[in-house]
């Protein structure tokens, strides 16, 4: 691969020192035979080279425009950029790429041979190396950008096409507008023809009147009269329509400011409106959080309430307890069995008139245990009678239990 890099480097050597050395003979021939031509001739000579030079640059600079010219015109259609100068720019791209790709190798190479090291064949070859990575990240630059820019053209034609779409809306909407004035004057056109008419047909109609009659003079005495008077009438209904069309203007600058003020007006509807939107959602959620704390209140109340019931079933159960507890410590105990005649089983026997009238055993009467117990429920029902109309958890019902300590 080096030996053919090195072979096509030395071919384009001998093609440029061939070169060279034939335009080093073309310009300075005169030189070897000024002894044999004249000093003229030799000058003639160098003018027409120069002139042939500068009529092939200009031949060059013209084939260089019109390629560019070819491209611009492609690339304008929406096709890809083609043509001869394109494609040679391609080729001559790639050739100098490899030209200088296979420089850069020999000069390396021959720079290697002389470090017995090695290091800079090493060197030399990630160069190398680098140099190719870079042409190869250059074409695919070059290929992405090549890919990219039928979009690029797709998109500045867009903006073209809106740009003339909205140039040509307003355009209509200009047009729209005139065609309206123009309605408008043509209306009015006719309607000031329309009246010339009438009045022309009831001049002639009064001037035929007059001239029937004997004694009554001529409308006109002259046409010139005539002229003026339809001239002036005419400049009368022109004042007319321009007073008119003033008025149209002042309508509608008027309208245009109750339209400014109708927006304004309905700006501050808006605000207003989401106002009282946010302040039904404030009030709403307040009702929420009362009704919430209704609600915490009533379970108060009736867990209250319940407490209260079985506070007072409690204490009813300890009266009933305490009262149990009294009658059991005062108990009466039961009458003695007797024999017939009230004496116990095995007393002796005494005289009735022995005993005494008035004898009753010790303890609480009964009696007194059904006073008591009359007294204890006339007061429940007493209480009970009270209660009656109180409502439930009132300032009433706290009192009224606090006062009997239920």
């Amino acid at each position: 691969m080096r030996g053919s890099h090195n072979g096509t480097y030395a071919r384009d050597e001998d093609f440029r020192r061939t070169r060279r050395g034939s335009d080093d003979t073309a310009t300075f021939g005169g030189s070897t035979q000024g002894s044999v031509t004249s000093r003229p001739q030799g000058r003639d000579q160098e003018r027409d080279r120069g002139r042939d030079r500068e009529r092939d640059r200009e031949l060059d600079r013209e084939r260089d425009r019109e390629r560019d010219r070819e491209r611009d015109r492609d690339v304008n259609n929406g096709h890809e950029p083609s043509g001869r100068g394109f494609v040679k720019r391609q080729e001559f791209g790639s050739v100098d790429k490899g030209i200088d790709l296979v420089q850069l190798e020999s000069v390396l190479d021959v720079v290697s041979r002389v470090d017995p090291t090695g290091d800079l064949a090493r060197l030399s070859r990630e160069v190398v190396a680098q140099r190719r990575e870079l042409w190869r990240q250059l074409d695919r630059r070059r290929a992405s950008e090549e890919t990219f820019e039928p979009q690029r053209r797709m998109d500045r034609v867009l903006d073209e096409r809106r740009q003339a779409q909205t140039d040509i809306e307003g355009a209509k909407k200009h047009l729209a507008h005139l065609q309206d004035e123009l309605g408008f004057v043509a209306r009015e056109v006719r309607d000031a023809e329309e009246d010339l008419v009438v009045l022309r047909e009831g001049t002639e109609a009064n001037s035929r009147e007059i001239g029937q009659s004997r004694h009554a003079p001529a409308p006109y005495l002259e046409e010139e009269s005539e002229r003026s008077d339809v001239i002036a009438k005419v400049r009368a209904e022109r004042e007319l329509l321009q007073n008119d069309e003033r008025e149209i203007e002042r309508l509608r600058a008027r309208a245009a400011e109750i339209f400014k003020q109708k927006a304004e007006v309905q700006r501050e509807q808006q605000t207003l409106t989401e106002k009282q939107r946010r302040a039904e959602k404030e009030l709403s959620m307040m009702l929420t959080s009362l009704e919430i704390e209704r609600d915490a209140v009533s379970k108060i109340r009736s867990n209250r309430i319940k407490m209260m019931d079985e506070k007072n079933v409690l204490q009813r159960e300890m009266m009933d307890v305490s009262q149990e507890k009294w009658l059991k410590d005062h108990r009466i105990s039961a009458p003695p069995r007797s024999d017939g005649i009230g004496l116990p089983a095995g007393a002796p026997k005494r005289p009735l008139q022995a005993q005494r009238p008035f004898d009753r055993p010790k303890g609480v009467q009964q009696d007194d245990v059904q006073r008591l117990s009359t007294s204890s429920m006339g007061s429940r029902s007493d209480i009970s009678g009270r209660r009656k109309g109180v409502p439930a958890g009132s300032p009433a019902d706290h009192s009224f239990r606090t006062s009997f300590g239920m």
